[in-house]
């Protein structure tokens, strides 16, 4: 019995001191690389839609950073649930500054977590609360809102290695100073007795950057910044977590972060056909599933392609080998699978194996000039034609040789006609292509 007491009090007397004197920290700590990352691309602004959209305020030196997670000698993580003797955290988080912008909502936030799991199926089931506080004089005071997410689903971003996305009911107000913190709270997890509930938020690497994470602790009574908190004396731990919220300057905001497809073309090569497409935003996109018909209508998976998840814009190739072997003629489509499940599909490309111009798009309805993406099987001398609804030409690009592969071919002259219907006619060869095209 004395032992404990004493153990009480020296664990008593280790919370006052921590409290009166920041440079007293938990530790050692250990830092272990996380994960390859997603990117994130600054100030990033979701394509095709208005300014007052959601935008990712990020760290300026986020850039820089690696993915982390950090541990002690006993079990569990920093940021997330750990068994420290006589040390609950509950919470983990950052600060934001936005005071000289023009941000003034935050409707939601992207957060990387290493690790969300728990070896209770039923526990799974428990919610990861994401809090968003003012600030009071350093540290989070009032709540300003909240939203939550079970660890089942967490676990699955985790198992993709894909951020977690979280979006508000409603657009928050930030305070007047425009500085607020953004924090996972994980108090309703444990690591004991026969319960393991795993979850770790991912941070940067020590002294990567200026700190600004935080935590709670029940112990020390309140908040504390991480580096007053972990670390050797003399050696604070400096880290930001993986927290990005999206701001917006209204409070209709976007509340979501659409995938983009902003190409998807085929190329036949002999007999193989390769497919390419180009993505932006793919923030929690779970995959990309090829679909081909042998011009049957008729759409079977040929490949599946996982997701980088990121917010800069991605290239992605894939070769369907032998693709005529049942039809002369092919279709592809593009199926894109987000995180939660829903589905979109791409455009309807086909392919034929005797075709000399295996793909042409464009903007249709076009603005400015006329702009060609034009796929050969072969080299071939290549003309192009614009003419009016009464057969008139209007504008012509003069036989060119253009390489097997993907070419560019933009019309200068169209830049100045008038709006209104045009055909459009393209001879590779032998063959010829005709099109209607709007010129707005």
């Amino acid at each position: 019995m004395r032992k404990f007491y004493l153990s009480l009090l020296a664990l008593t007397l280790l919370s006052i001191s921590l409290i009166s004197q920041a440079q007293q920290r938990l530790g050692p700590v250990t830092k272990q690389k996380a994960t390859v990352l997603p990117e994130l691309s600054s100030n990033f602004r979701t394509p095709g839609t208005t300014s007052d959209c959601d935008t990712t305020y990020l760290n300026q030196a986020f850039e820089n950073w690696s993915d982390y997670y950090y541990t002690t000698s006993y079990p569990g993580y920093i940021f997330g649930v750990i068994n420290y003797p006589g040390f609950t955290f509950k919470q983990s988080g950052n600060f934001f500054d936005l005071s000289g912008t023009s941000y003034s909502y935050i409707t939601g936030a992207a957060i990387l977590f290493n690790f969300a799991n728990s070896n209770v199926a039923s526990e799974l089931n428990k919610n990861v609360i994401f809090h968003v506080y003012d600030d009071n004089g350093g540290i989070p005071g009032n709540e300003i809102g909240s939203t939550s997410l079970t660890l089942g689903q967490i676990k699955a971003d985790v198992k993709d290695g894909n951020f977690t996305v979280v979006n508000f009911p409603t657009a928050l107000a930030l305070p007047v100073s425009q500085q607020f913190y953004v924090t996972v709270d994980y108090s309703a997890f444990k690591w004991a007795g026969s319960t393991r509930d795993s979850l770790s938020v991912g941070a940067s690497g020590d002294d990567e950057d200026l700190s600004i994470a935080y935590q709670y602790s029940q112990q020390l009574g309140g908040w504390y910044a991480v580096s007053d908190v972990w670390g050797a004396s003399g050696d604070p731990l400096n880290v930001s977590l993986w927290v990005f919220p999206f701001v917006s300057t209204s409070e209709a905001g976007c509340s979501s972060l659409p995938v983009k497809l902003l190409s998807f073309n085929a190329e036949r090569k002999s007999n193989d056909v390769t497919l390419s497409w180009k993505i932006s935003n793919e923030l929690n996109m779970k995959q990309y599933e090829l679909e081909r018909a042998d011009n049957n209508g008729n759409f079977k998976t040929v490949a599946t392609v996982k997701s980088l998840n990121s917010l800069k814009d991605q290239s992605y190739t894939v070769t369907d080998k032998n693709a005529f072997n049942l039809a002369a003629s092919v279709q592809y489509r593009l199926k894109q699978v987000d995180g939660d499940g829903s589905v979109n599909y791409s455009r309807v490309v086909t392919v034929k194996s005797t075709a000399v111009i295996t793909d042409v798009t464009f903007a249709n309805p076009f603005n400015g000039s006329l702009k060609l993406q034009l796929n050969l099987a072969a080299s071939q001398l290549v003309s192009v034609s614009l003419y009016d609804m009464q057969g008139k030409l209007v504008a012509s690009e003069k036989p060119t040789m253009y390489n097997a592969s993907a070419s560019t071919i933009i019309l200068n002259s169209t830049a100045n006609l008038k709006s209104g219907l045009y055909v459009l006619k393209l001879n590779a060869g032998t063959e010829q292509a005709v099109y209607k095209v709007v010129k707005q």
